[in-house]
This record gives C-alpha cells, sequence and structure tokens, in this order.
C-alpha cells in the first residue's frame, strides 16, 4: 500500500513566508529603535558634560567672560573657535555619535549659554544656563541680564517662524493686541514685561550718565531714540515707519524713517542699565505693550484721566499715585528732552503700552506711560518685548 504525503500548499507557504517578514520587520524596526535610543542616551550624557565643563571654566575664571558665539563643536560649517574648545576643556572632544552631526555652543552675552543637540527624532534637545533646565530648546534671540533680578529682550520682540524672537533682523512684531502679546511670550516660557519690570528698569536708566546728553544725570536730554515728528515735536524730520535697520551701526535715527551710526544724542537707540548691558529701542520705534491694565479715577490704585491730554510727571495729578508707580526719580521741566510724559486711562480696563512709537515723539520717552489703548486694539505701531 502507497503511503500518501501530506505537503504545504502554496498558499499555506505563502503565509509562512508573510509572518516570517513581518517578524523580521518587527525586528530590524526594534533594533533600530534600540540604537537611535542609545545614540540619544549618550547625546543627553554629552550634553550634560559639556554643561558642566562650562560651569567648572566659570567658576575658575569669574571675570572672564565667555566667548560670545553660536557654533558647533569639532567641525561642521561653523565650527567654534578654539577660544570655545578650551573652555570646554577635555569636553571638546565629545562627538555626536552620527558623523554628519554636531553639539552646538551658543552664548549671545558672554554670561549665559546654550548647548545643544538634535536627536533622532529631529527634536532639539538642550541645557539652558538662564534658566539652568535641561530639556526642549526653546531658541528666543538676545536677552540680557539687568541686574535687577529679571532678563530681558534685548531688542523689541520680532515674529520668527511664529515665536517670539529678539533679534535685530526685521522689524519688530507689531500689530498685535495685548492677549496676544501675553500669549506670545508664554510660549517661549517668558512673560510679557511688566509695569514695575519697566519702571525698575526706566529708573536705572535715569541713572547712568551715558544716557544723558551732558554725560550727567539730569544734565541735557535723555536718548529718546528713533521717534521724530516735525508737527507734533519741532523735529528737523519725521518718521512715516519702523527703522529699517536694527544692530550695529543703526544706533541713530538719522532722518525721516533713516538709522546710521552716529547722529544727535537725542535721537540715539539704545540706553545703558548701571551693569553695563545695552537695550535697544526701549524709547521709540514700536510701543510696546506691558502686562497691565487701569482703573480711571484719582487716588492710590487709579490712573488718573486727562481725556487725551498729554502731561509730564511734575503734574500735581500725579503725585498721589501715578508718578510714585511709574515715573521717574528726578523732577525735570519741558526743557529735558526724552523722559517721555503720561497719557491717562480713559476707560477701565485700557492696556498700558510704554515707551512710545516712532511718530509721537512729543510723549516718547523711557518713561512714556499710554493708558489710552484698548486690550484688543492692534493697530500697526504696537509691539512689545517679553522678560523671563
Amino acid at each position: 500500500m502507497q503511503t500518501k504525503v501530506k505537503a504545504f500548499t502554496l498558499i499555506e507557504l505563502l503565509v509562512v513566508i508573510a509572518i516570517i517578514g513581518i517578524l523580521a520587520g518587527i525586528i530590524v524596526v526594534s533594533m533600530g529603535s534600540a540604537t537611535d535610543s542609545a545614540d540619544d542616551a549618550r547625546r543627553k550624557t554629552d550634553v550634560n558634560q559639556l554643561s558642566k565643563s562650562i560651569m567648572i571654566h566659570k567658576v575658575d575664571h569669574p571675570e572672564t567672560p565667555l566667548p560670545i558665539e553660536t557654533c558647533t563643536i569639532g567641525g561642521g560649517a561653523t565650527p567654534c573657535s578654539s577660544t570655545v574648545l578650551s573652555v570646554l576643556n577635555n569636553a571638546s572632544v565629545l562627538r555626536d555619535p552620527d558623523s554628519n552631526k554636531y553639539y552646538y555652543y551658543s552664548s549671545t552675552d558672554g554670561n549665559h549659554y546654550t548647548i545643544s543637540t538634535k536627536l533622532s527624532d529631529s527634536n532639539d534637545y538642550c541645557f539652558d544656563s538662564s534658566t539652568g533646565k535641561y530639556g526642549t530648546c526653546i531658541f528666543s534671540g538676545e536677552w540680557v541680564d539687568t541686574g535687577l533680578g529679571f532678563q530681558v529682550m534685548k531688542y523689541e520682540a520680532r515674529n520668527v517662524d511664529g515665536k517670539a524672537n529678539s533679534t535685530p533682523e526685521g522689524l519688530p512684531w507689531h500689530g498685535i493686541t495685548q492677549s496676544e502679546a501675553i500669549m506670545a511670550c508664554s510660549e517661549i516660557e517668558a512673560h510679557l514685561i511688566t509695569n514695575t519690570e519697566w519702571t525698575l528698569m526706566a529708573r536705572n536708566m535715569e541713572m547712568v550718565p551715558e544716557n544723558w546728553s551732558g554725560n550727567a544725570v539730569g544734565v541735557g536730554d535723555l536718548a529718546r531714540g528713533y521717534s521724530a515728528n516735525i508737527t507734533y515735536g519741532g523735529d528737523p524730520f519725521s518718521n512715516t515707519g519702523y527703522a529699517p535697520y536694527t544692530g550695529p551701526g543703526y544706533e541713530y535715527n538719522t532722518g525721516g524713517t533713516l538709522v546710521g551710526p552716529s547722529g544727535m544724542h537725542l535721537y540715539r537707540r539704545t540706553h545703558f542699565l548701571s551693569n553695563g548691558q545695552v537695550i535697544w529701542d526701549f524709547s521709540g520705534n514700536a510701543n510696546e505693550w506691558n502686562n497691565n491694565n487701569c482703573l480711571k479715577g484719582e487716588g492710590v490704585g487709579y490712573w488718573y484721566d486727562y481725556t487725551y491730554m498729554i502731561q509730564p510727571w511734575t503734574n500735581v495729578n500725579l503725585l498721589d499715585y501715578e508718578r510714585e508707580q511709574a515715573g521717574p526719580i528726578g523732577d525735570y521741566d519741558e526743557t529735558h528732552r526724552g523722559i517721555g510724559k503720561y497719557f491717562g486711562c480713559n476707560n477701565d480696563g485700557n492696556g498700558l503700552v510704554r515707551g512710545g512709537s516712532w511718530w509721537n515723539n512729543g510723549h516718547a520717552g523711557i518713561f512714556c506711560l499710554d493708558y489710552a489703548s484698548l486690550p484688543t486694539a492692534n493697530h500697526i505701531g504696537l509691539g512689545f518685548r517679553c522678560v523671563r
């Protein structure tokens, strides 16, 4: 009798092959994921080691600022200088596990710094010394340590890919409401500057001789910045829009919507803090939202209503509350230009705007206070600045 041998059918063989293929694919993906995880773990360890090397350097050399650079460690299109590598010391030999990638060093003020890398999922990972945190990187431009307990954007905020960024490139982020400005600062883990913070900075600037044309506190004019108008202030020219350029070489408002490297002190766009740090366009260029709102009235807690009348800070109606909260330390008359004036609260809930813009030189200045805008206002002259 012949024994019949049972064999696999073609369909069964195809099913087995498919299952083997699926299992092989899972194994390959798992191995790839394991490799990525191992690479990312190494990257995070390296970022930790690089950042600690800089901490040690700062402890050993407390009087020496860090190199102001943004560069790639160990190669790439923008390799770090030998100065940066010496700061990193032995950690300077660390390299990304992917030979086509590099670790990044950046310091914009010689004090704070970031060390960053790109993970396998293309997300950034970094250490930011200004916050002391490791994690997702939020690159938001150049910040200044005010020496007053907080950092502030060096420049008026710009819109860079939908995020607030302190950069000299482009025009200020404008046409924005108060709540939108609050949200934009929150999204970069900062907050919209408050009246308290603004006033602390303005009073600090007031006491720096270099900010006065007479090179002594209270002598001459305070720098008013990019703000000029023939009609309202007797300037020799009028601006018709934002400063076209910002940064080194464009420190002065030199003519109608023009900027340059030198000019009259009144039209200088930079102010010095007592710690030597420089702030751009704290007066002029854009009216800047603050995170405050007013109640109209008289006495403590209320802001006097001048019904669209601009007043100097020496006005007697401002002495019971307003000047203490937002005005200058010294008494300055109309011969001192660039101080900034008071524009009262004509509606409860109006949002605070400070600094003055390119056109309203009549009250522009570091102490300019304007409570005449609804928080929903979004006209072209409204910008903002963040603090952290």
